[in-house]
């Protein structure tokens, strides 16, 4: 199966492109500036979610999309809900749009368990309600909506997968939990 990967370049992106590659499918990658080396891919694709020419070339000819693509930063959401909201839920209907004039009817949507919130209920489980606390996961319940709407209409086979805070050996991000970890015991530096 030829399956797209959007934010292959990331640290999730590049796991799932190691694992369809190990699979046996032929992953590809879309990264949104460059074309970096990423390891299993069988080929890289350029193009911006909200670029809709560029999108509508990287979606040609495969089976399946794996949207894992999007802005991430809880606290940077506050002071720019407007660009979470672009990034998360515009490039989604955007990318939607693609796959429908591509006659791509698969997804699979890299979600975020943050639109639980905080609830009291631990450990949390599927049936919660939703309540979304800042604008980052209030973004991806939008795009989590406009995926479900697009199902709904039997014109999408979708998968939502709504990820805690994920972390290992991929991760080059220094502001995430791994790096930050093994960069403060290499450092003997505190945590900041």
């Amino acid at each position: 199966m030829r399956v797209l990967v959007t934010g292959a370049n990331g640290y999730l992106g590049r796991a799932v492109i190691a694992a369809l590659h190990a699979a046996g499918h032929e992953p590809i990658a879309m990264v949104r500036s460059h074309a970096p080396v990423i390891p299993g891919a069988t080929e890289v694709r350029i193009a911006d979610l909200l670029d809709a020419d560029a999108l509508s070339g990287a979606v040609r000819d495969v089976d399946a999309v794996c949207h894992l693509a999007g802005l991430t930063r809880a606290r940077e959401s506050l002071t720019e809900p407007l660009r979470y909201f672009r990034g998360n839920a515009t490039a989604t209907a955007a990318l939607l749009e693609a796959m429908a004039e591509a006659e791509v009817g698969t997804i699979v949507f890299a979600s975020t368990a943050a639109i639980y919130g905080t609830p009291d209920r631990q450990p949390m489980t599927e049936d919660l309600p939703d309540a979304p606390p800042h604008p980052y996961a209030r973004s991806k319940l939008a795009a989590e909506l406009a995926i479900e709407a697009t199902a709904q209409c039997g014109h999408l086979s979708a998968a939502i997968l709504r990820l805690s805070n994920i972390a290992g050996g991929f991760d080059l991000d220094p502001t995430r939990l791994i790096p930050r970890a093994l960069a403060a015991a290499s450092t003997n530096s505190p945590l900041r």
